[in-house]
């Protein structure tokens, strides 16, 4: 049987865990603001729209390993921004 106290705690844990979420969201959506327009746009196609690398490479013309290269590397962007958003060096 779950007690009471066992509920608040749970209850702040999952409150603690929305608010961290909340908070790494709107770091990534400023972030994405950010990028260059071809990281942006590479970062749209495989999360957003969930294309393939193959599909990706098709739609914008380019070899799948430069998408994955230039998926790897907006990703590092974007990790940077991020960090910079929280004021870490």
């Amino acid at each position: 049987m779950i007690t009471s106290a066992q509920t608040q705690g749970l209850s702040a844990d999952i409150s603690y865990r929305s608010a961290l979420t909340e908070d790494f969201m709107e770091r990534i959506r400023k972030g994405m603001t950010l990028l260059l327009p071809f990281h942006r746009e590479i970062l749209i196609l495989k999360t957003a729209d969930g294309l393939s690398y193959e599909e990706i490479a098709a739609t914008l013309a380019i070899s799948v390993g430069t998408v994955k290269c230039r998926i790897a590397n907006a990703r590092e962007a974007l990790r940077a921004l991020s960090l910079l958003d929280q004021g870490v060096d």
